[in-house]
This record gives structure tokens, C-alpha cells and sequence, in this order.
């Protein structure tokens, strides 16, 4: 069983119990909160990336809740930096992220149901395929930076609309999105992020991101307005 340990601003933990490991995450849920978005990354240490946090940041002050998970524990993590592995177990990740999926639903009523993903480099294909495994849970998908094969199966099964988000200054990632993008049979949209560096974690182009990722979520994850966090 996987163990979630989850901490909101208002300083209330929970621990759940999902497939085999103790996973990081961090959750707020503001007041009438529009949906909540799951952004996933692999972590170092413990720490979310600075990118991951300022996205979490701009959702968070446009309405939606966020929940940062770390799709590693720590000492998965350790072991990948120690073997410099550079291409993670995708299903293995979308198990992951379906199961909290799955444990945002039971316990955050109609906001945990207005459920959206936002990927970020190595997790942006596990995105999709935990997307594609449950194509009527997720509404809206959004993967930053990541590379993605059209080899995965469940990228005809997703329904929910996807937009992948590049920088131009990538051409393999760049290739490889628009690749994915073709085999997609959703609502879909490719985003190409103008003067980002090839790191992805320059002010600029981490606003972009961020705008890009609101205006996708505004269209398609944007339940009414509600009074409390339910």
C-alpha cells in the first residue's frame, strides 16, 4: 500500500493508504475552490521544484485547489539520483497518481470531483497515461516539458482536453509533443512557450506557464462557485 502524507495551510495532516510507499505531497483548497488540480513531479530530497510551486502559486490565487505530490518517496528518490536514471517507470507513476486520484474523490467531496492534472517533465507522460486509464475522473491535463511517446496506449483512451506545453527552445521535446499531440483524440492544444531558456525555471517563462495552464483549466475545469472547501 502507498502512503500519502498530505499537508494543507490549515495546518490539518492525513495520511491515506493506496499502493506501496510513502509518497509528499502538500494540498490547499481555498474557499469555493473551482476544482483541484494534482501537480506531480518527481522531488529531490523532500523539496518540490521552485517551477512546480509558483504554478501551484498562480492556480491557487485564480481558485483552484492544488495538491503538489512528490511521485517518489525519499528514498526512491535517493536511489534514482545515486543510479542516474533518467527515464522513470511511467505506469508505475500513473498507479501512483490514479490512486490519489481516487482518494482526492472520496475525501474532497465535489472539489476532489472537478479533478485536474498538471504535469511537469518526468511526470507529463504518467499525466497522460493515468489520465488515459480513467478517462470519465480527469477533466483537464496539462504537461510541461515532458517527453512523451506516442508508444503509450492510453493516450487514445484519454478524453479529458489536454493541452502539452513546450519551450522552443527544445526541438527533441518539441518533436516528441507534437508527435503525442497528433495520436490524441480529445480536445487538444499544443502551447509553445516563446524566449524560455532550456532551463525551465527562468521567471518569465515559468509565468507563461503558469497563464497557459489557467486559461486551459478556465475553459475546462471551472465548476460554480461554492461556499466552503467541500
Amino acid at each position: 500500500m502507498t502512503k500519502i502524507i498530505v499537508r494543507t495551510r490549515r495546518e490539518h495532516a492525513t495520511c491515506i493508504h493506496v499502493c506501496g510507499a510513502t509518497l509528499e505531497a502538500d494540498l490547499v483548497i481555498p474557499l469555493g475552490a473551482r476544482g483541484l488540480v494534482i501537480l506531480s513531479q518527481y522531488i529531490d530530497g523532500g523539496a518540490f521544484s521552485h517551477p512546480c510551486r509558483v504554478v501551484a502559486g498562480w492556480l491557487q490565487k485564480a481558485g483552484w485547489g492544488t495538491l503538489l505530490l512528490g511521485m517518489l518517496t525519499p528514498r526512491e528518490s535517493e536511489m534514482e539520483s545515486y543510479a542516474g536514471r533518467s527515464r522513470p517507470d511511467v505506469h508505475l507513476l500513473a498507479d501512483r497518481l490514479s490512486a490519489t486520484s481516487d482518494w482526492c474523490r472520496r475525501n474532497y467531496g465535489e472539489t476532489g470531483r472537478h479533478l485536474g492534472y498538471f504535469g511537469f517533465a518526468a511526470t507529463a507522460a504518467a499525466a497522460l497515461v493515468a489520465a488515459g486509464s480513467q478517462p470519465d475522473a480527469v477533466k483537464a491535463v496539462v504537461a510541461w516539458n515532458g517527453p512523451l511517446s506516442t508508444n503509450m496506449r492510453e493516450i487514445f483512451q484519454i478524453k479529458a482536453p489536454t493541452r502539452l506545453i513546450v519551450s522552443e527552445y527544445d526541438p527533441g521535446l518539441l518533436a516528441s509533443n507534437c508527435q503525442a499531440l497528433r495520436r490524441l483524440t480529445s480536445v487538444k492544444d499544443l502551447a509553445v512557450i516563446s524566449r524560455s531558456p532550456v532551463m525551465p525555471d527562468e521567471p518569465g517563462a515559468i509565468q507563461k506557464v503558469a497563464l497557459s495552464s489557467i486559461d486551459w483549466f478556465q475553459r475546462h475545469l471551472n465548476r460554480p462557485p461554492q461556499e466552503g472547501y467541500g
